[in-house]
């Protein structure tokens, strides 16, 4: 028999993340599965999740992305997904259908008819973004993108350029009299008139002087020139394209005469002036100056009223129904410039910096990114455009940091930031051979760092720079389907202050591996395979999910037998929207096997054999269960000649002081609520003369872990005691 005086208990070793090259510290674990970090400092069991409605009546289509957002300076609650070739929006616990249809096909009843992909090949999840006028929502595969305010949902900006006006004005003859056209006195004729009531005309340069006696002042209208052009303006503010412009108006040279020098100025006419798509509640008409006299050939906006100047009416025209216009506006009224924009583009990509909106992934431009005018989030400026990749990289990842905005592409980093003069952009590159491969596996953690997936890695940039994090589990990032990545997805959960990644590993096509980087070492779970996660904004702060769980839904015909069993549907895989680290009754999610396996123990000290004896598990208590505890000895994991594999069932409660438990415990006066305590658990194990061994310890049912230590007997006469 073994002298226990010869015996060594090692320091209890407190594992809270995974490391995953062959030799590490004795503090990293092989594997962290199914754990959260509580806290009190300890590992939590992973938990649910559960539906975010219950009702086991809806059927989900294949989920494609999920946002939450408050609006209205948060009153308005906003929950969007995107299940199959629709967007939906949650509505409410208490009424008969809790989704709302907003973008859908035709023929589903949704608000908005669009024509949405919904295909299972890899693609970017659909994304969206808040900004101060509502939410960008961007269904994927060049779809056209959408702005919701929660009330009113229309197409992001114009992408297409209204027709252009056609204009009249007063065209004299050789006698000097209106002959056809505009005039305000209504000379015959006149094709079209307007009464003397209306006032004099305002449009025209005059030119004043003396005659040759000397003894009056003349004046004349000087030969000029007009054009028009129309721009529509949406509810949002957004404004279209400026058409393209109108026939030319022409002045012609007219004096006096026996006229006051006002009845020479002249009118315009415009019409038809083309209204706009859905959405549109305003057009600007825009006319030029004079272009013969004023020297300049740009197009202004005409004031809605000229009395109240610019600041009147957002629009020259409030309403999209008036399509004629009678244009008494003079030239020195015509003050604000007309803006240039584009027709929007389809996208795939959307961030908001600066007060912009900035798109990128464009089609037949997937190298290019533009940003919005300011609050103006589907008004793209001409000539604003740019290239951060001088190679012209497809642009894999926009995302806005303290720094400024993060462009990527697959192998390359750029930070965007305003110009000297503050006018414009620049981009300069942060690192020419680091990118990200997974738009929505972006996110930041509370202390400002952004973290991302590579192609290679996981990386994170601050103020310090890039740097690379997922060093310690390199062979499993490896083993991520380099076909599939681009749809990995990503959030932080603000509870515990966890970057949680889910990826697809090896030849899956979902993602069913989540990765969790708590700032300081990384942990893994399973359970969901999540398409799109975010966090609510509220004060809920719940992680959700829009993806796929297997489990059992409560069967909503039979809830219960006779005995108060409930009673589930079989087990299958089921899409939806779920709430993470929640369970309830509706819903019983798969089982899942909570792991940790420790690295490759006393490996530094392998050259001398020791024999490990005794298990000491610090737990606290969870639930009457039990853990299946197997080592694995001499760099071997799998059982052969060579190796030595013992497992051993081990209970985990401490039969000396067995707490009341959630679910078996009945209320009662005997029995009151306590604090769960830690405790020790001593589990024997055999494993002996080895240079090192690995311990799993594995469990079907929740547990809460916070150290081990190992009683080692070390090989008295082993190598490491011979004399050479």
């Amino acid at each position: 028999m073994a002298d226990h005086r010869n015996r060594s208990l090692q320091p209890t070793v407190l594992l809270r993340s995974e490391a995953g090259s062959l030799v590490s510290g004795s503090d990293r674990a092989g594997r962290i599965q199914n754990f959260e970090n509580s806290a009190e400092g300890t590992l939590e069991p992973v938990r649910g999740p559960s539906r975010y409605v219950s009702d086991t009546g809806i059927s989900y289509d294949r989920p494609h992305g999920i946002y939450h957002a408050l609006l209205e300076d948060g009153n308005r609650d906003v929950l969007l997904t995107q299940m199959g070739d629709t967007v939906y929006e949650h509505q409410g616990w208490n009424d008969s259908n809790p989704w709302k249809k907003l973008l859908g096909p035709s023929g589903s009843g949704a608000r908005i008819i669009s024509k949405i992909p919904d295909h299972g090949g890899p693609q970017f999840p659909c994304q969206f973004e808040t900004t101060s006028k509502g939410i960008i929502i961007v269904p994927q595969g060049f779809s056209r993108a959408y702005l919701y305010d929660g009330t009113v949902i229309i197409p992001l900006g114009y992408d297409r350029v209204p027709a252009s006006p056609t204009g009249y004005g007063a065209e004299i003859g050789d006698a000097g009299k209106p002959t056809e056209g505009y005039s305000v006195s209504g000379s015959t004729g006149a094709n079209i008139v307007l009464v003397d009531d209306f006032g004099f005309g305002k449009v025209g340069t005059i030119e004043t002087g003396v005659d040759s006696a000397a003894t009056t002042y003349v004046g004349k209208v000087l030969p000029g020139e007009y054009q028009g052009a129309v721009q529509w303006v949406d509810y949002f503010g957004n404004v279209s394209p400026i058409s393209a412009r109108s026939n030319s108006i022409r002045m012609h040279h007219h004096t006096t005469g026996a006229l006051p020098v006002e009845k020479l100025l002249k009118q315009l006419y415009w019409t038809p002036i083309d209204n706009g798509p859905e959405g549109t509640i305003g057009k600007n008409l825009l006319r030029t100056k004079d272009t013969l006299n004023s020297g300049t050939n740009s197009l202004f906006i005409i004031p809605g009223n000229v009395g109240m100047g610019i600041t009147g009416l957002f629009a020259t025209i409030p309403d999209n129904i008036v399509r004629k216009y009678p244009d008494n506006t003079p030239d020195s009224s015509l003050v604000v410039e007309a803006t240039d924009c584009i027709p929007v583009p389809l996208f795939k990509l959307c961030r908001l910096a600066f007060g912009r909106l900035w798109i990128g992934n464009i089609r037949g431009e997937s190298g290019m990114i533009i940003p919005s005018l300011p609050g103006r989030y589907g008004t793209f400026g001409s000539n604003t455009e740019m290239f951060p990749d001088p190679n012209g990289g497809e642009i894999t990842g926009l995302w806005a940091t303290q720094g400024g905005l993060l462009a990527f592409t697959q192998t390359s980093t750029f930070l965007i930031t305003p110009s000297d003069d503050g006018q414009s952009f620049k981009t300069s590159t942060l690192h020419p051979s680091v990118g990200c491969v997974a738009p929505a596996s972006l996110a930041s953690m509370p202390d400002g760092s952004a973290i991302w997936l590579g192609e290679d890695a996981f990386y994170k940039y601050n103020e310090e720079g890039i740097s690379v994090i997922s060093g310690e589990i390199q062979s499993t990032v490896d083993r991520i389907n380099s076909g599939r990545e681009l749809q990995a997805c990503a959030a932080v959960n603000l509870k515990n202050q966890e970057y949680r990644c889910w990826v697809p590993l090896d030849g899956n096509t979902k993602n069913k591996m989540c990765l969790v980087y708590d700032g300081s070492g990384w942990k893994r779970r399973t359970g969901t395979n999540a398409t799109s996660v975010c966090v609510t904004k509220d004060h809920r702060r719940l992680m959700l999910s829009a993806g796929v769980v297997p489990g059992q839904l409560l069967n909503n015909t039979v809830s219960r037998q006779a005995d108060g069993v409930l009673q589930y549907r079989p087990a299958q895989d089921y899409n939806g929207v779920w709430v993470l680290d929640h369970e309830n009754i509706a819903f019983k999610p798969a089982s899942r096997t909570y792991t940790i396996e420790t690295g490759w123990l006393t490996w530094v000290d392998s050259i001398n054999r020791r024999s490990a004896k005794t298990i000491y598990l610090s737990l606290r208590e969870t639930v009457d269960s039990s853990a299946t505890i197997s080592v694995y000895r001499d760099w071997r994991k799998t059982p052969s000649k060579l190796a030595y594999t013992d497992s051993t069932k081990a209970t985990l409660l401490n039969p000396d002081d067995v707490p009341p438990l959630w679910g078996t415990t009945s209320w009662g006066v005997t029995e009151y609520w306590v604090r769960r305590r830690p405790y020790w658990k001593r589990v024997d194990i055999e494993v002996p003369s080895c240079e090192v061994y690995k311990i799993i310890i594995s469990s079907s049912k929740p547990l809460e872990f916070i150290g081990i230590s190992i009683d080692e007997e070390p090989k008295i006469g082993g190598f490491g005691t011979r004399i050479p």
